[in-house]
C-alpha cells in the first residue's frame, strides 16, 4: 500500500514513476502488487460521492489521521476479499509513507498490531521515509515512556 504525501494537487499520482520503474523490472514474477490510492480530499478523491445520499460532496468534515487510516484499512480488507474470490489470495502487507503521511501508516500499523484492523492478513512492513519530527510524535505522551 503506498501512501502518498498530502498537499495541494498531490494524489496517487505521485508514486507513478516508481510504479512505471517496477513494470519494467522483473516483479511480475514475485506477484506483488501495489496499490497506490487517493486519500479522502486528495486529487480523485476531492469530490467522492455520500454514501447515502448518492450526491457528490460539496464540503469534506476536517479530516484527520484516524480517518486517513481508516479508508486505507477499508480498501485493504476491499482488496482481501477481491483477490481471495479471484484466487490469488494476498499474503502479508507493506505499507510505505513518505513525510507528514508517516502517522497515518502508523495508525494503521497500530490497528493491525492490535487486530482492530478490518483486514486479515498481517501487516509485516512498514517503509516510512522523511517522517515529521519526533516532537510531533511525541506531542501528548510522557517522554519518559
Amino acid at each position: 500500500m503506498l501512501v502518498h504525501p498530502i498537499g495541494v494537487g498531490i494524489g496517487k499520482w505521485y508514486y507513478d514513476r516508481l510504479l512505471k520503474s517496477l513494470a519494467n523490472e522483473d516483479v511480475q514474477s514475485s506477484r506483488l502488487v501495489f496499490i497506490s490510492a487517493d486519500l479522502l480530499g486528495s486529487f480523485t478523491a476531492s469530490s467522492p460521492i455520500g454514501s447515502d445520499s448518492g450526491q457528490e460532496l460539496k464540503k469534506f468534515p476536517l479530516l484527520n489521521i484516524t480517518d486517513w487510516a481508516e479508508q486505507l484499512e477499508h480498501l485493504m480488507s476491499e482488496y482481501e476479499r477481491k483477490s481471495c474470490k479471484e484466487g490469488h489470495e494476498i499474503r502479508n502487507w507493506a505499507i510505505v509513507a513518505n513525510g507528514g503521511c508517516a502517522p497515518i501508516a502508523l495508525k494503521v500499523t497500530q490497528s493491525a498490531v492490535e487486530k482492530s484492523a478490518p483486514f486479515e492478513k498481517d501487516l509485516t512492513n512498514i517503509v516510512i521515509s522523511s517522517p515529521p519530527r519526533l516532537p510531533f510524535f511525541l506531542e501528548g505522551t510522557d517522554p519518559k515512556r
